[in-house]
């Protein structure tokens, strides 16, 4: 008896001043969350030696990357959680995943340095994000964007490339630098 006047209370206070979370903002974190797992996937198949998968799962978080934005217009369900929550599965599938990607494959053989490009990768990723949650203007994007920088990197393996450690890790920073610079390049959502 008691047991179930505590759940029936319990129950009445859930309700109180809790909207129902509505489809049209829903959706769009739905696919976010898409991109989210296909850059945790990436890592995963990296542990595992399954590289080639990897770089897939990398082009595959694009393709979601590229439609939450779309939905979330579509159906008028653009939120400010919608907009960190896509920029931390950004993080995870255009910086973290790539830059451990391209370190098992290529540079760990650098030892330090090669830890250090990786990182100097992710965090380019990372702070190119923070600085367009911040500082957004209408009009071209302000430095690559991480999508195109994650998926330029994965494109190294898609390709079956076999280039000399300091290349890779030479890359890597510039791809990073040009992240993070000032360089416009063109907004395809027009």
């Amino acid at each position: 008896m008691r047991l179930k006047k505590f759940l029936q209370r319990r129950r009445s206070i859930g309700r109180i001043g809790k909207k129902p979370v509505e489809f049209r903002q829903l959706a769009p974190n739905m696919v976010t969350s898409g991109n989210l797992l296909c850059g945790i996937f990436s890592l995963m198949l990296v542990l595992h030696g399954r590289i080639i998968p990897a770089a897939w799962m990398i082009f595959f978080a694009v393709i979601f990357d590229g439609f939450d934005g779309k939905v979330a217009r579509m159906l008028g369900g653009g939120s400010q959680f919608g907009l960190e929550f896509d920029s931390l599965a950004d993080l995870v599938s255009f910086g973290v995943a790539p830059s451990i990607l391209l370190y098992q494959v290529f540079v760990r053989e650098l030892y330090l340095a090669g830890a250090v490009s990786s990182c100097f990768f992710a965090l380019c990723v990372a702070l190119r994000l923070a600085r367009f949650n911040i500082v957004h203007v209408p009009g071209p994007f302000q430095g690559l964007p991480c999508p195109a920088g994650g998926l330029f990197a994965a494109s190294f393996i898609l390709a079956g490339l076999n280039l000399p450690s300091w290349v890779m890790a030479l890359i890597q920073v510039c791809t990073g630098l040009l992240m993070i610079s000032s360089i416009p390049y063109a907004n395809m959502k027009k």
